[in-house]
């Protein structure tokens, strides 16, 4: 009986200590991370994620690659550089969002400068009940887009409602994001692009459908090429 009772005593400290040395495992999250890179040189992208290389073969101006990456902790910190100059571009933390997919732009201004992450704007007021902020930037040279442009911005009355009316308007610069325009929840603005200068030529048209992909709080956008119609087509930064 007394090597019964001390068998239990042996196993309930035993249990005790474990218990108390025990953690929790954290389950992995998956996610698919799209990356892009929107530049004006011609870059070779190395691209370093915790000291881990994510890849090194994203090619810009233009490039997109879909990288699939198991993460516990959703912060984390990139250095981007480019392979043909070894020159460090960018070095950032970003946080992955729950989900999917996670989209990732890096972003050139201008010729000769850092790349830098596109993300969610900072001390930006939320936008009213039912409406988006839309926020874009071009890099297009002259004669296509001049260096600067005035945009107006056309929105609907309401949510539901048909016809297109001028809303806002501004100045917007090559190689500058815009200020953020409103947009509807369902029904997406549209933008007239003119020169500023006498004559106020139309230099793009932006159609709603174009920003069908404004579905968050925020959104921004690149304006990457004009036709010959002078119908705008834009890719999604953020």
């Amino acid at each position: 009986m007394n090597i019964v009772r001390y068998s239990m005593a042996l196993l309930l400290i035993c249990s005790a200590g474990c218990s108390k040395n025990e953690h929790a495992i954290e389950q992995p999250n998956f996610t698919d991370l799209e990356l892009k890179a929107i530049t004006v040189d011609p870059l070779l992208l190395h691209i370093k994620v915790d000291e881990n290389v994510l890849t090194d073969s994203l090619v810009s101006p233009n490039g997109v690659i879909t990288v699939p990456v198991k993460y516990t902790n959703p912060q984390h910190h990139f250095r981007v550089t480019d392979q043909f100059s070894n020159r460090m571009l960018t070095d950032t933390v970003i946080s992955y969002q729950p989900g999917e997919k996670n989209t990732i732009s890096f972003f050139q201004a201008a010729e000769g400068t850092k790349v830098f992450w596109v993300g969610p704007p900072v001390n930006e007021p939320l936008p009213p009940a039912n409406r988006k902020k839309i926020s874009f930037v071009y890099t297009l040279p002259a004669p296509v887009m001049p260096n600067e442009v005035k945009v107006i911005v056309m929105n609907t009355k309401d949510n539901e409602t048909n016809g297109y009316a001028v809303e806002d308007s501004f100045l917007l610069k090559r190689g500058e994001f815009s200020q953020y325009f409103l947009s509807w929840e369902r029904r997406k603005a549209k933008l007239t692009i003119i020169k500023n200068v006498p004559g106020r030529d139309t230099v793009a048209l932006v159609e709603s459908s174009r920003f069908a992909d404004a579905i968050g709080n925020f959104s921004v956008f690149y304006l990457n090429s004009i036709s010959s119609r002078k119908d705008a087509t834009l890719t999604k930064l953020y």
